[in-house]
């Protein structure tokens, strides 16, 4: 279906085979492989659907990725579907699920998720050696060693379409710049809250959206950081 797109100019891409309805083909395996070679961080799953070719493709290329990876969106409803992929993850990786999302990885209900929601973060990131943030208000952190952080921002105005692809960006940056994924995620769940309260101080939460978070992040960058 013909479609008016945005493409912003800043952004790099690179053009991987398609399937014939438009989605990630299995071929396009190689191209990734040499794309993501001595790459600093990578984040995979916002756009890529559930295509059946898309998730054979990163069921083929996650053995192979070594640097510090954010799974997100359909990555994770991927992972779910095949949860003997977890065991392919390396320990510097983190998964960002929201709590349906959570469900589908532990084959629980939704609501048992949100009635225990810092011990099954805790049993998850603990079990598959993994860092987890399970989206809510408040947000939880959930590290290998079983503790779990509670996160102070964020807002109800967040819970809107993309800002858990605004927060899987930002943590991915973090991991690029040079930050172990611990300290990646911290520093990434709290920066995406707090742009979304300052954004709710100015403005409100009713109308918060997820390009407004990607608009507030330099002011909110700057008032934390030295």
């Amino acid at each position: 279906q013909k479609a008016f797109e945005v493409h912003p100019l800043e952004v790099m891409t690179l053009p991987l085979a398609e399937t014939e309805s438009g989605t990630l083909a299995l071929k396009a395996k190689e191209s990734f492989l040499d794309l993501i070679k001595d790459k600093s961080a990578l984040a995979i799953g916002p756009g890529i659907t559930t295509a059946p070719e898309t998730v054979a493709l990163l069921g083929e290329i996650l053995p192979s990725i070594q640097c510090p990876l954010v799974l997100d969106a359909d990555a994770l409803n991927a992972i779910a579907s095949h949860k003997n992929w977890l065991e392919l993850l390396q320990s510097e990786t983190v998964l960002t699920p929201h709590p349906k999302e959570m469900s589908r990885l532990m084959g629980l209900p939704t609501s048992e998720i949100q009635s225990n929601r810092i011990a099954i973060t805790a049993k998850f990131a603990r079990d598959h050696s993994v860092t987890v943030v399970l989206k809510g208000s408040p947000s939880l952190i959930g590290f290998s060693d079983g503790s779990v952080v509670v996160n102070a921002t964020g807002n109800a105005g967040m819970a809107t379409g993309g800002s858990g692809d605004v927060l899987t960006g930002i943590i991915t940056g973090f991991m690029a710049q040079g930050l172990p994924s611990k300290q990646a995620t911290l520093a990434g769940v709290y920066v995406h809250g707090q742009a979304g309260d300052d954004f709710a101080y100015t403005e409100s939460q009713t109308t918060l959206i997820a390009g407004d978070l990607l608009r507030c992040l330099p002011e909110t960058l700057k008032q934390l950081l030295p």
